[in-house]
């Protein structure tokens, strides 16, 4: 019980953060063209956030990062149980820019921005 609580209570304040970060991008950049952004990549570490993660890659999305243009989002799974690559395996496949990788694959989400 205790938690669900603390899971929702992270779910709300990552939520919100992003939420913010873009707004407070937005708002000293003026509004966000893709151009502005090329050489910007956001990383998520995830675990076990099946019930979660769709709807903050669909956020995202929506607020400006454009999955289906150039930007990406580059997630490490870091060992999830439940579905949660499966979930991010079917953004991919519908043409969004999600980036997957497996904890012990960490380092390459580095490597593959500088190059």
């Amino acid at each position: 019980m205790i938690s669900n609580i603390i899971v929702a209570l992270i779910f709300v304040f990552v939520y919100f953060f992003i939420y913010y970060l873009i707004h407070v991008i937005d708002l000293k950049m003026g509004r966000l063209e893709q151009e502005d952004m090329r050489d910007v990549g956001l990383v998520l570490l995830v675990k076990d956030a099946e019930e979660r993660i769709e709807k903050i890659i669909k956020i995202l999305d929506r607020e400006g990062w454009n999955l289906k243009d150039q930007n990406k989002i580059s997630v490490v799974d870091m060992n999830s149980k439940d579905n949660t690559r499966k979930i991010l395996k079917k953004f991919d496949q519908n043409g969004m820019k999600v980036k997957i990788y497996d904890f012990n694959e960490k380092e390459k989400v580095f490597e593959e921005f500088v190059k």
